[in-house]
């Protein structure tokens, strides 16, 4: 299969998504590339590695457990990042424009458990009662940033 533009000269390579193969190897990330038709390419990065998601992306997606916890413009969400979630992955992340501070910002012991509410529930710092049995869904909290969260809900 050839996909003009995407495969160089004398590659042996078959599908788009094998140019991820050493971005993969190299930092346990994974690469798609899709073809965003008129709008041109798209593509899709996973990490774990913060500061290489904010370097590369335009925009970002952080999942819990498979479900969205708060997405939107790659800048806002690392300047600003409001669901707990969230909070508890970036408190790590060195950063120039602020002092370090030690924090207790992270999960708490608890096992996860399924329990209809938010997913996050047993694990929040800040979780309420209503958590437990409420799943959020997305609520824009600024102009393209998203946030499940019930502290953030459309009253």
């Amino acid at each position: 299969m050839y996909w003009p533009g995407l495969q160089p000269r004398g590659s042996s390579r078959a599908s788009p998504w094998h140019l991820g193969a050493g971005a993969e190897a190299a930092n346990s990330s994974k690469l798609s590339i899709c073809s965003g038709g008129t709008r041109g390419l798209s593509i899709l990065f996973i990490t774990h590695d913060l500061s290489l998601a904010h370097y590369i992306s335009e925009r970002a997606v952080i999942l819990y457990r498979g479900c969205v916890a708060e997405t939107g413009v790659t800048e806002r969400i690392f300047k600003n990042p409001l669901h707990p979630y969230t909070k508890m992955l970036m408190a790590p992340v060195p950063r120039l424009d602020k002092k370090w501070e030690e924090a207790a910002v992270g999960p708490n012991g608890k096992q996860p458990q399924l329990t209809g509410g938010c997913v996050y529930y047993e694990r929040c710092p800040v979780a309420e009662k209503i958590c437990a049995s409420h799943s959020p869904r997305l609520v824009e909290v600024e102009s393209d940033h998203f946030v499940a969260c019930i502290h953030y809900a459309e009253k």
